[in-house]
């Protein structure tokens, strides 16, 4: 058995869904369009203004107590490239390091490596990224079969 499980992991490398340190949940079109050759698309409900998100990663009873001003300081802090206005932030794509999580947001998960200047996280479940450019979706898993395509 112990040699079984050696030879395993020496056949993941970074590139397989299993070492991402990236997912988000997609559509089926989505996926299709990945599968074509396309990459992710943007992000509508962005994380710097997600309210849940940016409780979580602030903690609770913080978050309650920080006005406006204070989270829109927060937020530039975590996001270099949010100047205040959310077209600074458009074209973003909301990511998470949870898998589990992100079957919740589609029929699929994309497993997701990234360049570091890319992306920033949020917390230790969230992350942000400038773009669709640097991230590589190195496998799609169907939320309903249970299994991994490898791109």
């Amino acid at each position: 058995m112990r040699g079984k499980m050696n030879w395993y992991k020496k056949a993941q490398t970074n590139d397989s869904p299993e070492n991402a340190k990236y997912f988000r949940g997609i559509s089926e079109e989505e996926a299709k369009m990945i599968m074509s050759g396309g990459r992710l698309q943007p992000s509508i409900d962005l994380i710097p203004f997600d309210s849940e998100v940016l409780e979580y990663a602030i903690g609770g009873d913080e978050y309650a107590r920080m006005s406006e001003r204070q989270i829109e300081r927060w937020i530039k802090g975590m996001i270099p490239w949010y100047n205040g206005r959310p077209s600074s932030v458009e074209g973003g794509v909301n990511l998470t390091m949870d898998f589990v999580n992100a079957q919740g947001y589609g029929e699929y998960v994309a497993a997701i490596n990234a360049d570091n200047e890319v992306v920033e996280d949020i917390s230790d479940a969230h992350a942000f990224a400038r773009s669709a450019d640097g991230l590589r979706v190195i496998g799609l898993y169907n939320v309903d079969t249970r299994r991994w395509m490898t791109l």
